[in-house]
Parts: structure tokens; C-alpha cells; sequence
């Protein structure tokens, strides 16, 4: 006596687990991307090399040298004067009396919709005109006086940097302040 088997459920069972599978892989191929993968950034060496000079520039308290690496359009919203004062203060926020005595350097580029939604950056500041995003780490010491060892600190701030008559410039500072 033979017995039939359907074939009909047996091959819907494997479809239906067959479907399961890629609509897994698909929501956790985007998931990694998105939370491992940032878009990369267009000019790294550009972006490193503004943003260590203006870090370099801070540390050193030579706020025109800084000043100076911003893009025409952050100049033309403020003048020399109100970015020194604006810096200044955001220094002395951050640093205190700490000398910070290295800086590092961590270039980025943000997704198009993670960049629209940032809400400090300014509406100007175009996602196609923008070569990345920088952020730059202060690190130092905080010596203690009941003769314990100095303690790390570090503060940081994120810049963006953009495409600014072909030369990489600062166009907005993003002071973090949640320390």
C-alpha cells in the first residue's frame, strides 16, 4: 500500500520559513549598517587637518587662528569679535582651570536624515555641500590635592565641516555641553 504525502503544505512550510529568514536578514542587515556603518566621509584628510588646527588653535587660546578656519557663511553671521567671545566662554565652560594637554580627532559623516534632523545645525548648512562632521576630544589631567593621583578628564565638541570655495571649513561648532 503506498501512501501519499501532500506536497502542497510541506512546500508552503518551507516558503513561509524561507520568507521569515530574508525579512530577518533584511531588518538586521539595515540594523547593522545603520548602528555599525556611517556614510563615509568625503575629504578625511581635510577634515582632519581643519580640525586639528582648530583644536590646536583653542588649546592655544588663538582665537583668530580658529576663527580663521570657519566658512564665509559662518563669517558673515558673526563677526571675529562675537566668535572670540562666544569661544572664550565656551572655553572657560569646558576647561575651567584644566589644561587640557592632548587633543584627538574622530571624522564622521552622518546619514542624510540624521543630519536633517539635528536641531543645532543651521538650515543653511546643506548636507550636499558637507565633507563631515569632526568630532574633537580634549583629554588632560586633574591633579588632586590630598595626594592622590591626577584624575583623566576629557571634553569634547563636534564641528562640521564643509566645501567652502574648494577649501574644507568650519561652518557650524556644536558645544556639547553634558559633561
Amino acid at each position: 500500500m503506498k501512501v501519499r504525502i501532500d506536497r502542497a503544505p510541506r512546500t508552503w512550510c518551507w516558503l513561509m520559513a524561507g520568507m521569515v529568514v530574508l525579512a530577518g536578514c533584511d531588518v538586521a542587515s539595515r540594523a547593522l549598517l545603520e548602528d555599525e556603518f556611517e556614510p563615509p566621509v568625503k575629504n578625511e584628510t581635510g577634515i582632519r587637518d581643519v580640525s586639528q588646527k582648530f583644536g590646536d588653535a583653542i588649546l592655544a587660546e588663538d582665537y583668530t587662528a580658529a576663527y580663521a578656519l570657519t566658512s564665509a557663511s559662518l563669517r558673515a553671521k558673526q563677526s571675529v569679535e562675537q566668535f572670540i567671545a562666544e569661544v572664550q566662554s565656551q572655553r572657560q565652560e569646558y576647561f575651567g582651570e584644566l589644561k587640557p594637554t592632548r587633543s584627538e580627532l574622530e571624522p564622521f559623516m552622518p546619514f542624510e536624515d540624521e543630519f536633517a534632523d539635528w536641531e543645532s545645525i543651521p538650515k543653511d548648512v546643506r548636507y550636499q555641500d558637507l565633507l563631515g562632521m569632526c568630532t574633537i576630544t580634549w583629554h588632560g589631567e586633574i591633579v588632586v590635592t590630598d595626594g592622590q593621583p591626577p584624575e583623566p578628564f576629557e571634553t569634547y565638541l563636534d564641528i562640521v565641516v564643509v566645501n567652502d570655495g574648494g577649501q574644507p571649513r568650519i561652518a557650524h561648532i556644536d558645544w556639547i555641553n553634558d559633561f
